[in-house]
């Protein structure tokens, strides 16, 4: 339950709205006990800041959903350079790793078209270069489109419609912007659904164990060269070990270095 519906359901029974709030409520300091005249005017200030607190999680979250999706289309890129050129699975990304520049690809680009302008515009992006698109995106861009204008009206102006806002010769204060937690919670798990859709996506289609090489290829240097491939790989297994991966077996680790190592 919302701390917001919980404190209601307690003063509910109990309070009136010409009530002081000091005689239902405890405050540490009493000047701001003296802000609210009665227990109206508290309940008007609690229910903004509810509304100030929901409309900064949907900050929060609409940015780290723009980060993940940034991330993992970046590595798919990476992975499979190909698609870049309408050619998925043509480019081993290792190989470009080891032994050019993948940067030379201007990668940024690209992922900057999945992340910015509308939602219509960055499934266009995203579909031109893997083909297809997770249905969760295309399903919901009414209310993928809905999540980044009123995250801009929050970042821009204050939670308050950003064109309002500059209007001249007004001298109120034009009103903030609504969230209920209801539609928070339901914009997060919106946002779970399409961080699992493309997770899922371009981790079998396009990255596949390219993360894992791609910790092989930063230790090379750092590994000895005149022993048997054998014992990088035990090297190998204990670095990922210590970074927290799941348990890979030696001869998974072994494989993966020979293949490195042939490129």
């Amino acid at each position: 339950m919302p701390t917001i519906k919980l404190v209601y359901t307690h003063l509910g029974g109990v309070a009136k709205w010409e009530d002081l709030p000091t005689e239902h409520l405890v405050f540490k300091d009493e000047q701001k006990a003296a802000l609210f005249k009665d227990m109206k005017d508290w309940s008007s200030g609690f229910n903004e800041f509810e509304n100030w607190t929901n409309l900064n999680a949907l900050v929060s979250l609409v940015s780290y959903l723009e980060t993940y999706i940034s991330a993992i289309v970046s590595l798919a890129i990476e992975s499979d350079v190909g698609v870049l050129y309408g050619a998925s699975k043509s480019i081993d990304g290792i190989y470009v790793l080891k032994h050019g520049n993948i940067l030379k690809s201007n990668i940024g680009v690209h992922v900057k078209n999945c992340v910015k302008g509308d939602w219509s515009s960055r499934i266009a992006a995203y579909k031109s270069m893997f083909g297809t698109v997770p249905t969760v995106l295309e399903s919901n861009i009414s209310d993928l489109e809905a999540m980044r204008n009123l995250r801009n009206n929050i970042g821009h102006a204050f939670g308050r419609d950003i064109e309002d806002s500059r209007r001249k010769g007004i001298r109120r204060t034009a009103p903030m912007e609504r969230l209920s937690f209801e539609r928070l919670y339901k914009y997060q798990r919106l946002a779970k659904k399409i961080a699992g859709a493309i997770d899922k996506h371009l981790l079998h289609q396009h990255i596949g164990d390219f993360e894992t090489i791609y910790f092989y290829h930063q230790m090379v240097p750092t590994l000895p060269t005149h022993v048997h491939p054998n014992s990088r790989a035990i090297l190998f297994k204990k670095a990922l070990g210590r970074f927290g991966a799941q348990s890979i077996g030696k001869n998974f680790c072994y494989g993966l270095v020979m293949y490195y190592e042939s490129l």
